[in-house]
């Protein structure tokens, strides 16, 4: 359902005594219209539920994602003048679609992409740095307006137990978060991490990528820490080989109490990588280079089973201040 022209719409005047100033209503255009008041309008700027059926809208709020409401947002899309505002509920694509304004999540709003399907997002995005706004097992790509992605954003939750080495796994979130901080960015792609324990079941690995500078950056080497289980058997992150430079920043890695003998905290075996601001301890090895043109400064490794850092080929490396 369209809004026309507020002041064409506008049912009672301000100041009016039979509904106050405050409730200032505008009835919409269209037989699925639900009426509402100034103050909200405005809150919502141009919002996808002014072009939404009733079901549509109360499948969203309900969040029962059976009505495929891809349509409604591509129509939005089309006739906004400065983004598109999403408020809270789950919004089901089911049908490949496009998005190319800049969109405004309300916190609560969450995508929800069907098996299969595509949503790609060309404009910027909004939302806080903890809001869940993606999910689903399709497919969430495009440029995203080349704003920083948040990991949250992608489904992590940072509940690790660092000492018992549990807690959901937020590998795979991260590894999403990766693929959007980079989509369609020929440079400047970065992905932030806020404070907090990031339990790690799935190895999280940044691909080879020749074209697109790329930064991970955590909120401090004592604020956003990696953990893993006592039985963890590969890398929790691995920074491969890379055509551009890429930055790593501000982690910790932590091991559960008794170490993860077999584990790596960081793995790099690309090249162009810098890494800094890192503490590591509990592995079975906290460091691992074996690319080039690797720089690794401001690091602590300590109480680590083999090794702190460990070396093997590659060239060009330089490691201080640690």
């Amino acid at each position: 359902a369209a809004w026309l022209n507020d002041v064409n719409n506008l049912t009672y005047g301000i100041g009016s005594t039979s509904r106050g100033s405050a409730l200032l209503e505008f009835v919409p255009a269209g037989a699925n219209a639900v009426a509402t008041n100034a103050r909200a309008k405005m809150r919502e700027r141009d919002s996808v539920f002014d072009r939404m059926s009733a079901a549509g809208v109360a499948d969203v709020i309900a969040r029962t994602a059976t009505v495929d409401v891809a349509t409604d947002c591509s129509e939005a899309d089309a006739v906004a003048t400065t983004g598109v505002y999403y408020p809270a509920g789950l919004y089901y694509i089911n049908t490949n679609t496009t998005l190319s304004n800049p969109i405004t999540m309300a916190p609560g709003a969450t995508f929800s992409v069907a098996v299969g399907k595509t949503l790609t997002i060309n404009g910027a995005v909004y939302a806080g740095e903890r809001q869940h706004i993606f999910t689903g097992s399709g497919t969430v790509a495009g440029t995203l307006g080349k704003v920083k992605v948040w990991v949250h954003w992608y489904g992590a939750v940072a509940d690790g137990n660092q000492a018992a080495g549990t807690g959901t796994d937020d590998g795979a979130a991260f590894n999403r978060a990766i693929i959007g901080a980079t989509n369609g960015s020929t440079k400047g792609g970065v992905l932030g991490v806020v404070s907090g324990y990031y339990f790690v079941s799935t190895p999280i690995v940044v691909a080879a990528n020749a074209t697109t500078v790329l930064t991970i950056e955590g909120a401090g080497k004592f604020n956003s820490m990696f953990v893993c289980a006592s039985g963890f058997a590969s890398s929790i992150v691995t920074l491969s080989s890379y055509g551009n430079p890429m930055n790593f920043k501000g982690f910790g890695f932590v091991g559960p109490t008794g170490f993860a003998i077999n584990a790596k905290g960081l793995d790099i075996p690309g090249n162009g990588i810098f890494a800094s601001d890192l503490w590591i301890s509990g592995m079975g090895v906290g460091i691992n280079l074996t690319g080039s043109d690797i720089q690794v400064w401001d690091w602590v490794c300590e109480i680590n089973y083999y090794y702190g850092v460990q070396v093997f080929g590659g060239t060009a490396m330089k490691i201080y201040d640690g």
